[in-house]
Order: C-alpha cells, then sequence, then structure tokens
C-alpha cells in the first residue's frame, strides 16, 4: 500500500495543475491502512473544487457491497424522516459512494466477458465492450475501434425500438416525398435544392467537427452548390451537361485560399481537394436527380425503386439469416447474405418496372444487367458514406429522420445509383 500512498501523493500537484477533481468509490475503513484512507481524504478536499475531468477511483469496492450500503444509508435517512416513497431509481444514485451519473459506456480488456461485481447500478443502460487486447496495449487505435463499436450500437433505454422509429419516419418520408416526385416541376426541383443544402451542410458538419473551417470557405460552398444544382434545372436531355464557368470558379475558389492561409491548421491542400470533389459530387447527383425527372417520372421511379427495395430487403435478409459480415470495419450490421438477398429482390422488381412501365423495347438482357449492377452500386454507395462517418468517427450525418440519419444517409444509395445509370446508358 506505500506505493499506491506515494503514487497518489507525488501526482497531487498534477490534478490540481489539469484542474482533475479526484474521489473514491468503495468503503474508506479497515481492511485499507489508515495510512491509505488519510491519503484518500487529503485527495479528494484537494481536488474538491476542481470543474474538469473527474476521476473515480474504485478501492475496497463491490458493486453488490455498495446497493447494499446505498440500501442501509436510505434506510437511516427514513428513520431520520425522509418519506420512504421519495424514492425511485434516479433518486437511488445519491445514496451510492459517489452521486455520478449513470454510466455510458464500458469498456473492458483482456477479453473477460464479465462486469466481475462492478458497479452494477450505474450499468443499468450501459453499451459494454470486451476487446481481446489487454490493457497496456489499449492504445488510440484500440480507442477508436471502442467509439466506433459504441457510435453503432442502438440506445433505446427501454423506450421505442429503433426498428419502430425507422418505420414511422420512412411513413412520413414517404408521405411528403411521393406527391412531390409525381408532382415534379419547379416544387420538385426546389425540394431536391433544399435538401442537397442539407446534405452539404453534414457533409461540412463532420469535416467541421474534425477540423474547424475558415467561414469564408462554408459560406462559398453554399453558393457553388446552388450554382451546381440549379444549373439544369430545366434540362431535359440525357446527356448531363455542365457549365464550365461552374467548373472553373469550383476549382479556383477552393485551390487558391490553400496557398492564402500558409497555416495547415486553418486550410490546406487537403481541405481544398475535399471541398472540390465534395461539392463537385454532390453538386452533379442532385443536379441529376432534377434533371432525369425532368425527362420521365417512370425513369426517376424506376431508379428509386431500385434503391428502396435492395436497401430494404438487404437490411431484412441481413436481420434473418445475415451471418457473414461484410465490411465489419466500415458498417458492422451489413452482411453478405443481406446484400445477395438485397440485390436479387431489387433486381427482380426493379427490372419488372423498367420493362413493362418505362421502356419495354430495350432487350430484356439489358436491362437485367443495368438493373444488377444499378443495385450493387447504389449498396457500395451505402458503404462509401459509412467509410466517411467511420473516418470522421460519427454514427450519422445527422438525425433529421429518426432512426435513419441523415439526408446523406438516406440518400447515399441512390447518390450512386444515379451516377451509375448516368454512365451505363452512356455506354450503350
Amino acid at each position: 500500500m506505500n506505493l499506491f500512498i506515494n503514487k497518489f501523493k507525488s501526482e497531487m500537484s498534477f490534478y490540481k495543475k489539469e484542474n482533475i477533481k479526484v474521489i473514491f468509490s468503495g468503503r474508506k475503513s479497515l481492511p485499507l491502512p489508515k495510512g491509505v484512507i488519510k491519503v484518500m481524504e487529503d485527495l479528494e478536499k484537494e481536488t474538491f473544487n476542481n470543474t474538469g475531468l473527474v476521476f473515480n477511483v474504485c478501492l475496497n469496492y463491490g458493486g453488490q457491497s455498495e446497493i447494499v450500503d446505498a440500501a442501509k444509508s436510505f434506510a437511516r435517512s427514513v428513520l431520520n424522516g425522509t418519506d420512504i416513497n421519495s424514492l425511485d431509481e434516479k433518486g437511488f444514485y445519491k445514496y451510492l459512494y459517489q452521486d455520478l451519473p449513470p454510466i455510458d459506456f464500458l469498456i473492458r480488456t483482456s477479453g473477460e466477458v464479465r462486469i466481475s461485481n462492478f458497479m452494477l447500478y450505474s450499468l443499468a443502460y450501459a453499451e459494454m465492450y470486451f476487446p481481446d487486447v489487454y490493457f497496456p496495449d489499449f492504445n488510440e487505435e484500440e480507442i477508436d475501434k471502442a467509439i466506433f463499436k459504441y457510435n453503432s450500437r442502438d440506445r433505446r433505454f427501454g423506450g421505442i425500438k429503433n426498428e419502430k422509429k425507422r418505420v414511422l419516419s420512412a411513413i412520413v418520408a414517404l408521405l411528403i416525398m411521393v406527391p412531390i416526385v409525381f408532382h415534379g416541376g419547379l416544387i420538385y426541383a426546389l425540394t431536391i435544392y433544399v435538401l442537397s443544402m442539407i446534405g452539404l451542410f453534414e457533409f461540412l458538419h463532420v469535416k467541421n467537427s474534425h477540423k474547424e473551417i475558415p467561414s469564408f470557405i462554408m459560406f462559398i460552398s453554399y453558393i457553388v452548390m446552388t450554382l451546381f444544382v440549379l444549373g439544369n434545372i430545366q434540362n431535359k436531355d440525357v446527356v448531363f451537361s455542365i457549365n464550365y464557368q461552374v467548373l472553373v470558379g469550383l476549382f479556383l475558389v477552393f485551390s487558391i485560399p490553400a496557398v492564402l492561409y500558409h497555416e495547415r491548421s486553418k486550410y490546406s491542400i487537403v481541405d481544398s481537394f475535399y471541398f472540390i470533389g465534395g461539392i463537385f459530387f454532390l453538386g452533379t447527383s442532385f443536379s441529376l436527380l432534377i434533371t432525369l425527372r425532368n425527362i420521365s417520372l417512370n425513369l426517376i421511379l424506376y431508379l428509386f425503386i431500385i434503391t428502396i427495395i435492395t436497401d430494404t430487403y438487404a437490411y431484412l435478409v441481413g436481420r434473418l439469416i445475415g451471418k457473414t459480415k461484410l465490411l465489419e470495419t466500415i458498417s458492422p450490421n451489413k452482411t453478405l447474405e443481406g446484400m445477395i438477398g438485397g440485390t436479387v429482390v431489387g433486381v427482380f422488381v426493379g427490372t419488372l418496372f423498367y420493362h413493362t412501365v418505362v421502356d419495354s423495347l430495350l432487350p430484356l438482357y439489358i436491362v437485367i444487367i443495368m438493373t444488377v449492377f444499378l443495385s450493387v452500386l447504389g449498396q457500395f454507395g451505402d458503404l462509401f458514406f459509412s467509410a466517411i462517418k467511420r473516418y470522421y468517427k460519427t454514427k450519422d450525418f445527422s438525425n433529421i429522420m429518426p432512426g435513419h440519419g441523415g439526408i446523406l444517409d438516406r440518400f447515399d444509395s441512390i447518390i450512386f445509383v444515379v451516377l451509375g445509370f448516368m454512365f451505363f446508358i452512356s455506354i450503350i
């Protein structure tokens, strides 16, 4: 125990300097030596007013003992006049060794899959992660893995299931979007424009959360995106065209500041290409959504049908029989079985719709090949945007659609399907 005493005495100045509040959970009594108890009390007293990180040390501690001691503490308060009916689940925390918030995430290294009598009450709704590595090897890379696992969890706290949220929000979205798609015209174009602005906001937000971008660059992004999306608002030609003035402006507006800012910490060459590539990619995709609707309602329905059916059945099949992880490091819930199931159903429904509604003259084998290509490509679009989220350590681009995330979370597949369709028809 001398090691414990000397260690905490030597680090007293560190805790004060870093504004760390040190607290201890456990029974501050025998068999702990008096010298250890004194150091514990001194540390808590000296750091009591610190307002930064809270460092909770569990010593002479057991989860069951904590609950028993808390029950005894409440019983004593009842004897002193506390109403026994005043106690609820939240109020019980103040009778524990320390009145701390519930634990959100428990990480136990070494691969042991148990909590070993640790903070039983506080772990009621905690997410748990049990990596195989030992604690000395739990480095920054392992922390990133843990955060990724946590972000991929669906935390419900005993509430409504995420599936119900997904269904309800999907129904609401369809009730709004279906009439707009069928109506077409200016209302549809402006709706796509608004969605593209929200999508751009999400795309910039994940970047900004990693590194603050100058406000001037953010402002210019929305202007350039507007020119891209609305530049072909009246276009009814399947041959997509780009205004070269907008294209040149895109490159100049985002590349020149990389030289002028000098400091990489503010705005770098890498940042400029993120904006150039991202806005060109998203702007072209959302513009094509307008152009293809101008050409044909049935054509845009065909592309949406492929996307929605493939995504829906990939999810359902994956939930039912999915065992083989597709790309766990990018999207842990996607399976090979789900991808195959989604593709089969998506191709069947999509091909049937195209051949009977869109164009019965196009050879059936070409329609099948095209639909297979678009169905698979859409799923890779989903994975591509998931990779962006994993890189920036976020679960969703936003939470505009409960259970579904943001606009880019929902339009990830259709963006690739639209681009893929334009590529495919150019070679047949």
